[in-house]
C-alpha cells in the first residue's frame, strides 16, 4: 500500500510520472492477462476504443461509427420518441453495442437483455403571445379525451438518454447513453472475471479503466481541460502519471507507458500510445 501511497501523491506533483517494481523475486504475469470472455467480444469492441492525436489531445475516434445521417429524420414538428423505442432507430452507438452484444450471445449458453429510455425537453418557457413555437409532444384530456398538443420554443433542445443492457451466461454488457456521452461497462461472469468501463463525454473527455478483482488495473483519463492520467497496478508493479495534455504525458513517461499499460490495453486491441 506504501507504493500505491506514493504512486498516488504525486498526481498532485509536476508533469511526471513514478514507477515501483516489486522488490526480489520472478515477476509473475498481470492477472489482466489472462483469457476470458471479454476476448470474444474484442472485434466488436474496437469501434468504441480507435483514438486519434488532434493539437496535443488524445480523442476517441468516431470517425468509423455507423452513419447517423442513413437513419431517416421524423418529419418536422413531429414528435421525437425516445431511443430505444420501436418507432425510431437506434443511434450509431446503439448499433454498435447491439454488435458487440451479438458476438457476446454467440459465444454463450444463455442470455437475457433489456433495453429502456427518455427524453428530457430544455429550453425557455412559452410566453403569451409566443408564436416561435414548435411541437414537441402531445398528451390526452382526462376530462374530455382530446389529444392536446404540447409546445415550446423553436430553442428548444431534446437531450436523449437510453440504456441497454446484455447478461449471458459469461458476460454481462451494460450502455448507458446521454446525449452524445455514452458508459459502457463489460464485466466477466466467468474466468478471471475482470471488468471492463469506457466513458465517452460529448465534451471530448473520456475515461477507460480495465480491472481484475485481486486489485490488477490500468487506467487512462483525459479530463475536459486536456489534462492527462495514467496508472497502473499490476504484477506487482505501480506506475503513476500525469500531464497537462496528452502529447506532454507522453514525452515524459513513454518507457513507462510501453512497459505497464500498453501489454494489457493491447490484448484488447486498445492502442492509444501508439496513434500515428
Amino acid at each position: 500500500m506504501k507504493g500505491l501511497g506514493a504512486a498516488l501523491c504525486v498526481l498532485g506533483l509536476a508533469t511526471q510520472g513514478i514507477a515501483q517494481d516489486k522488490a526480489g523475486g520472478e515477476e509473475t504475469p498481470s492477472a489482466l492477462l489472462a483469457k476470458g470472455p471479454l476476448q470474444n467480444v474484442v472485434g466488436r469492441l474496437l469501434p468504441f476504443v480507435q483514438f486519434k492525436v488532434e493539437g496535443d489531445r488524445l480523442t476517441l475516434d468516431r470517425s468509423g461509427w455507423p452513419d447517423p445521417g442513413a437513419v431517416a429524420e421524423p418529419e418536422p414538428n413531429e414528435r421525437r420518441r425516445p431511443n430505444f423505442s420501436s418507432r425510431e432507430p437506434p443511434t450509431p452507438v446503439d448499433r454498435l453495442f447491439e454488435q458487440l452484444c451479438e458476438a457476446s450471445k454467440a459465444a454463450s449458453g444463455g442470455f437475457s437483455g433489456g433495453a429502456g429510455g427518455s427524453a428530457q425537453t430544455v429550453g425557455e418557457p412559452v410566453k403569451a403571445g409566443d408564436t416561435n413555437l414548435i411541437k414537441i409532444g402531445e398528451k390526452t384530456c382526462p376530462k374530455c379525451g382530446a389529444e392536446i398538443a404540447i409546445v415550446a420554443s423553436k430553442d428548444v433542445s431534446v437531450v436523449k438518454f437510453g440504456e441497454r443492457h446484455l447478461a449471458t451466461d459469461s458476460l454481462q454488457c451494460r450502455l448507458w447513453r446521454r446525449g452524445e456521452s455514452y458508459h459502457i461497462h463489460l464485466q466477466e461472469l466467468k474466468g478471471p472475471k475482470r471488468t471492463f468501463e469506457l466513458v465517452g463525454e460529448a465534451s471530448g473527455s473520456f475515461r477507460l479503466q480495465f480491472m481484475h478483482p485481486d486489485g490488477d488495473m490500468v487506467m487512462i483519463h483525459q479530463a475536459e481541460s486536456g489534462r492527462f492520467t495514467a496508472m497502473a497496478l499490476s504484477s506487482g508493479r505501480v506506475f503513476a502519471g500525469h500531464g497537462k495534455s496528452f502529447t506532454e504525458f507522453l514525452k515524459q513517461n513513454r518507457a513507462e507507458a510501453d512497459a505497464y499499460l500498453t501489454p494489457v490495453f493491447h490484448q484488447l486491441g486498445v492502442k492509444p500510445f501508439t496513434v500515428p
